[in-house]
């Protein structure tokens, strides 16, 4: 019988990780979507005593999962750790941001009336997260061009700051006694659109939003 060990699972209700409060503050000035996240606060739906409060508990989770992995046991396991990010609101420590300056970013390819074809505005309106979050982008931006280099260095940021969490948990395992016997599976839930169709979301049936990693070691 295998035991199931679970770290860390997946929610879209929460909030911010990796950050402290000295980094909030920071991130604050320089956010890339500053008005989206004044829209969070104002709107009740993030509050700043979770920030800390949640910070504190994914560095718990980590911790966790590392000692666990030191340990060692004689029984089979499976172990699962989970990261939220890069889910909304993409917040993590500026370090992160600074590995991707705006000025070297490359934007998807956005064709010229590419949503056209889809219809999809035939059946949603524009409240819809993937139109909204594209709009909202628009008007917080003096272009549109520039709210989605913005929210590319923040997705960036955030898939920068899982792997390094990742290498935590790894180099923990490979200095275990389970490095040579354990099965580890590295993969995610859903991809994300980042401006193409003029979208901003996961929960479509393009490709950038159904592709995934899944590596298997």
């Amino acid at each position: 019988e295998c035991r199931t060990y679970r770290f860390r699972a997946h929610s879209m209700f929460d909030a911010q990780l990796f950050r402290d409060k000295a980094e909030v503050a920071e991130w604050r000035k320089k956010g890339p979507i500053l008005r989206f996240q004044t829209w969070l606060l104002e709107s009740g739906l993030l509050h700043e005593a979770e920030i800390a409060e949640i910070t504190a508990e994914v560095e718990a989770e980590v911790a966790e999962a590392v000692a666990f992995a030191e340990a060692g046991t004689d029984q089979p396991f499976f172990l699962a750790v989970g990261f939220i990010r890069p889910h909304t609101p993409l917040h993590v420590p500026k370090k992160y941001f600074d590995m991707f300056p705006l000025d070297t970013l490359e934007l998807p390819i956005i064709k010229p009336g590419d949503a056209e074809d889809c219809h999809y505005r035939d059946v949603f309106n524009d409240e819809v997260k993937g139109l909204r979050y594209y709009t909202t982008l628009g008007k917080s931006y003096p272009t549109i061009e520039d709210g989605l280099r913005a929210f590319v260095q923040a997705y960036l940021a955030c898939i920068a700051a899982v792997d390094d969490q990742v290498g935590v948990v790894m180099d923990a395992l490979d200095s275990s006694p389970f490095k040579k016997n354990t099965i580890v599976v590295f993969t995610s839930d859903h991809g994300w659109v980042n401006g193409q169709k003029d979208y901003v979301f996961k929960n479509a049936l393009w490709e950038e939003s159904t592709r995934i990693p899944f590596v298997v070691r």
